[in-house]
């Protein structure tokens, strides 16, 4: 495993993975940013102003995010 694959990741404590994007839960900034399985960054900030998030879901279109006091659903 490739720990700097990708690069700017502000205390990453969860991902999912849907096709070919990773999805990453920025702890440090309150972000959840895509990229690419080759580490291209697709959007770093996709969802931000999130409170502390910890984990992520992916359930058919729909991303499932954990943070410090709920769970919250996007579609990606």
């Amino acid at each position: 495993m490739n720990a700097s694959l990708i690069s700017g990741l502000d205390e990453p404590k969860g991902l999912a993975l849907s096709g070919d994007d990773v999805f990453v839960a920025n702890y440090g900034n309150g972000t959840i940013g895509e990229y690419t399985l080759s580490g291209a960054t697709v959007n770093a900030s996709l969802i931000s102003g999130l409170n502390d998030p910890i984990g992520l879901a992916i359930s058919g279109d729909d991303l499932f995010v954990a943070t410090g006091n709920a769970v919250g659903e996007s579609a990606i």
